[in-house]
C-alpha cells in the first residue's frame, strides 16, 4: 500500500497495480504482463520525480 503526494492510495499485488477510486469506493487495476514474466506483481512503490510512480516488481 502506498499514499502519493496527491492523496491517491495506491496497491501493489501479485496481478497488477490497483488506484483506489474514492469515487465510487473501488480500486482499478493497472496491468504489466506485456512488459514480460513476473511483472505483473508489485513489490515496491515509491514516489519519483513529476508525480511518477516507481514501481519495484518480480519481473526483469
Amino acid at each position: 500500500m502506498f499514499t502519493d503526494k496527491n492523496g491517491t492510495l495506491w496497491a501493489g499485488a501479485q496481478e497488477g497495480l490497483n488506484r483506489f477510486d474514492p469515487g465510487t469506493q473501488s480500486f482499478l487495476r493497472y496491468s504489466f504482463t506485456h512488459l514480460g514474466q513476473g511483472c505483473n506483481f508489485i513489490r515496491l512503490i515509491a514516489d519519483g520525480q513529476n508525480g511518477r510512480l516507481w514501481l519495484g516488481t518480480k519481473g526483469a
